[in-house]
């Protein structure tokens, strides 16, 4: 099952101890500027598993963000934690292992830091970001209504464009574009337009494989407290006493990459979920999903990793 394998909680624990936090640097040791214009700088994981990790500035909207002016007084509200929703099992949970000492917000990692892609890697992201969209478009899940049937519900847990499905969380599969585990939908003034894809690395814990290399950065959301967890969800708060009535306590999401089936000013991997007005008119005109409609050909660049 996704995510239920928690043996040490070793990636979850990003930031345990004054020790570790130094290891991070000052950067992400103290709270991050919220307006600042540029991510942070890389730095080492506490983990010393060859990754590194940076803070993202941009508005985490209770999970992701929604488009650049726009309000939607429900989304708070609909991304409250469902707790107290059945009496605690004796038998189940898992004590919450407290906060990570980052501090909360979007965090992106790489294996990658400061690295230009390989003409490989360029290649490979692309080859990666066609096959999604093909497969979509193949699902037929451009179909709000098609996407529905097939699995994919929007959760009081979630914000507003994040659609789940149950069946493809729950398997041990990642990267497969016949099996994502999130749609991304946007509401335009044509109607829920599908923008793109989120897929959820295999554990909580686990890194997400860099298919395309520095242009593949992962992210994952980090806050204040921990939540309980299960299949890559978060599906309550710990009680008093920090146990979870179901799955386990965790301070942050697992890792999630995006890949954009509009043309995103950031890249087909951008983390930045936040669209202008200018992208959702564009998205709500383009019928993305049409066969006679090939997405543009992406100026991969270097994706924000140059030095």
């Amino acid at each position: 099952m996704k995510a239920l394998r928690h043996p040490h909680l070793s990636i979850v624990s990003l930031a345990v101890g004054a020790g570790i936090l130094l290891s991070i640097g000052p950067a992400l040791a103290k709270d991050p500027d919220p307006v600042a214009a540029e991510p942070t700088p890389w730095q080492v994981s506490p983990d010393s598993d060859g990754t590194s990790v940076r803070y993202v500035p941009m508005h985490d909207h209770d999970g992701h963000g929604g488009a650049k002016g726009s309000k939607d007084k429900g989304a708070k509200k609909d991304a409250k934690s469902s707790k107290d929703t059945k009496a605690a099992d004796p038998h189940a949970g898992h004590k919450a292992k407290g906060s990570s000492g980052l501090a909360p917000g979007i965090y992106e990692v790489t294996r990658f830091p400061d690295a230009k892609p390989t003409t490989e890697q360029k290649a490979a992201a692309q080859a990666f970001a066609k096959r999604s969209l093909e497969a979509a478009k193949a699902k037929g899940w451009f179909d709000y209504q098609k996407a529905l049937a097939d699995g994919f519900s929007r959760r009081q847990e979630l914000d507003r464009l994040h659609y789940a499905n149950d069946e493809f969380l729950a398997d041990d599969e990642e990267l497969n574009p016949e099996r994502p585990e999130f749609l991304m939908f946007y509401d335009t003034p044509k109607g829920k337009k599908l923008a793109g894809i989120m897929y959820l690395a295999d554990t909580q814990e686990g890194h997400g494989e860099q298919i395309g290399g520095p242009l593949t950065l992962w992210h994952y959301h980090q806050w204040p407290r921990p939540s309980c967890w299960e299949n890559g969800l978060p599906i309550g708060e710990p009680s008093e006493n920090g146990e979870c009535w179901k799955g386990f306590a965790a301070p942050r999401s697992p890792e999630m990459l995006h890949v954009w089936f509009l043309d995103h000013p950031a890249g087909d991997f951008a983390t930045d979920m936040e669209l202008t007005p200018d992208l959702i008119e564009k998205l709500a005109e383009n019928d993305l999903g049409s066969a006679s409609v090939a997405k543009p050909a992406a100026d991969i660049g270097d994706g924000g990793n140059a030095p």
